[in-house]
């Protein structure tokens, strides 16, 4: 599939091509080493064998870190310019080639599957008893939260003092989407089973106000489908098709949940929120430049983690009333990253060794003999890993942690037929 490499190539290419552009304006030295770098990429990737994890960190690096100045520049105007962002950019591209080369010489995806009959991993459970209880739940749990006010983005929520927001929330974000995929393959009433999903998520959308609700919510089902049966020119189609609604859906949602008083001042904040959702998803390039800038000294050694956790009791609030001066008290959280993470920790090693050991758990779990849905699994927790960070996903998200760990070990126990792994 040397074709798909060439396409990857071409427009991580044109990329590379816009960041020295950006770069030769700021710096012709650093420029040059970057396109140096560049080169050595464009070489490893065309010559890389398929594989979704290689190319889904390839890319989240990329826009994270090479490209997020570029970015930034041409759609924020509160970027300031200095000369960490030319640092940063490089930081990508060199973890870009330490990714590629851990990487190097492993065996493509393969499609295990040809077809539902030889799916082993497909079990019927006669009269849909497990299909129907799958959807009850969901939409028991939904209708809790509407009654509740749980989880809608935007507002404060009207229950703080039990457990029942963490539970609700944690299944119907987390939980209900990662079960989707093997209700769908163990029904006989597919185009059922996958309307009946879809209409959860639309209410799911509005009850949440949440912009990315049906896009989180498919693509378990996206990237089990891929591992199973691999993508075919219909389904990339209908992926397409998916990405435009939710671009379309997008700015109706914005408007919904903060309510503007008039549609010029909506459509203003809709295209601010634009490049608000690249920031949100590709966040480790804001959060290292703003240390490097506060902190220069410490990019060898980092932050002691005593401080962080004594004063502000996570990463997240140590970036958001640290690196970004927003004041105590507010409503807020910048986030944290997997990538920013290591270099705040541990300094510039911790940020190689973070990137290192990542590569070789992906590299593992890349194996044609392990099966679908535990890529799946892996691959949901390294998004989240990268997300939030491994310390702050570990210890301030423990349910959803713990709720993927439970699901994965389904998955292995050949006695949960429900997530049989093999």
């Amino acid at each position: 599939m040397k074709y798909i490499n060439l396409l990857i190539a071409l427009v991580v290419f044109l990329l590379d091509v816009v960041t020295l552009i950006f770069l030769s304006d700021k710096n012709g030295f650093l420029a040059l080493f970057y396109c140096f770098l560049s080169i050595f990429k464009l070489i490893f990737i065309f010559y890389m064998k398929r594989n979704i994890l290689l190319y889904f960190f390839i890319f989240y690096i990329s826009f994270s870190l090479n490209y997020y100045n570029v970015i930034a520049s041409l759609f924020s105007s509160t970027l300031v310019y200095n000369s960490n962002n030319i640092v940063v950019s490089l930081f990508g591209q060199i973890l870009c080639l330490v990714v590629l080369v851990v990487f190097y010489k492993i065996k493509g995806d393969g499609v295990l599957l040809q077809n539902l009959k030889n799916n082993k991993e497909i079990h019927h459970f006669g009269f849909e008893t497990n299909t129907i209880i799958y959807f009850f739940i969901a939409y028991l749990f939904s209708f809790l939260s509407l009654n509740f006010g749980v989880s809608k983005m935007g507002m404060e929520q009207e229950i703080t003092s039990n457990g029942m927001v963490g539970i609700l929330n944690v299944a119907r974000i987390f939980v209900i989407p990662l079960i989707f995929p093997v209700i769908y393959f163990s029904s006989k009433y597919k185009k059922i089973v996958i309307s009946v999903f879809i209409i959860w998520l639309f209410f799911e959308t509005f009850i949440r106000s949440s912009r990315g609700a049906i896009l989180n919510g498919l693509l378990p089902f996206i990237v089990y489908y891929y591992y199973c049966f691999g993508l075919r020119k219909k389904e990339i189609l209908s992926i397409f098709v998916l990405l435009v609604f939710c671009v379309i859906l997008y700015p109706i949602v914005t408007v919904m949940r903060y309510g503007f008083d008039s549609i010029e001042t909506g459509l203003n904040e809709v295209s601010i929120g634009f490049f608000d959702v690249y920031r949100r998803v590709f966040l480790a390039g804001h959060i290292i430049n703003n240390f490097l800038t506060t902190y220069p000294e410490k990019i060898w050694s980092g932050e002691n983690i005593s401080i962080i956790f004594e004063n502000y009791g996570s990463l997240s609030k140590y970036t958001t009333f640290n690196l970004d001066k927003f004041s105590s008290g507010i409503s807020h959280s910048s986030g944290m990253t997997f990538f920013s993470e290591g270099l705040i920790l541990f300094g510039l090693k911790g940020l190689f060794i973070y990137t290192i050991f990542l590569s070789l758990v992906l590299r593992f779990f890349s194996e044609k003999s392990i099966s679908p849905v535990k890529k799946m699994l892996m691959f949901f927790l390294v998004y989240n890993f990268l997300q939030q960070g491994f310390v702050e996903f570990m210890f301030q998200q423990w349910q959803y942690f713990f709720s993927l760990l439970f699901l994965f070990i389904m998955a292995h126990n050949k006695g949960y037929i429900f997530l049989r792994g093999k």
